[in-house]
């Protein structure tokens, strides 16, 4: 059974609680850079958790997009 990519990334992040950065109000301060952690999947793509957000970098030589 081969799983997609969007619904591995999906799971990935459900399973470490994250969600995906929301924008913030006008006005409203920055907030503080942070650390952010990176796991690459077994599919080259690369997972990069940061604060409560995260974002899914396609592997090298791969032409997909990803939903959230």
């Amino acid at each position: 059974m081969t799983l997609g990519n969007p619904l591995i990334a999906a799971l990935l992040a459900a399973a470490v609680g994250i969600t995906p950065v929301q924008g913030r109000p006008a006005g409203a301060q920055p907030p503080e850079p942070q650390k952010a952690n990176s796991v690459t999947l077994i599919t080259g793509d690369r997972v990069v958790v940061a604060g409560k957000g995260y974002r899914v970098e396609p592997g090298s030589g791969r032409e997909v997009g990803f939903t959230k």
